[in-house]
């Protein structure tokens, strides 16, 4: 028997699994091997959970090194600084120019800038 994704497992006192698909029950009552099967998937996820190690994010860094060379990170410093998101992407292209952008970098913190000005200040002479 296929059995959608959807379903729900149930099990009730480890003796009596059965399977609801929106209300329509069909009983394991005496299938071992329904029994044995969920409790191979419990088992692998408790074995999978202890597994877990925690990496610190800032010494993993997708896509390159330029954050990672750095003595403070700019996502540390905005957001121990309670940095609002625009002046955040600034401090960021302006942190890593020289490591990863070039020019590029330098013009999308202008670009933030401009951002900036028109939204804070474009009601000001």
């Amino acid at each position: 028997m296929r059995v959608p994704h959807s379903v729900l497992f149930h099990m009730a006192s480890n003796q009596n699994p059965c399977v609801s698909t929106r209300g329509a029950f069909i009983n394991f009552v005496n299938n071992t091997h329904m029994i044995a099967l969920l409790k191979t998937i419990s088992n692998k996820m408790e074995e999978l959970a202890s597994r877990a190690v925690r990496q610190d994010p800032f010494k993993v860094q997708e896509g390159g090194e330029h954050y990672k060379e750095m003595r403070i990170q700019p996502a540390e410093f905005i957001h121990a600084n309670d940095v609002p998101y625009l002046e955040g992407c600034v401090i960021k292209y302006l942190c890593r120019h020289r490591r990863k952008g070039g020019k590029l970098d330098l013009l999308k913190a202008k670009h933030y800038i401009d951002l900036i000005i028109e939204l804070e200040y474009r009601h000001e002479p």
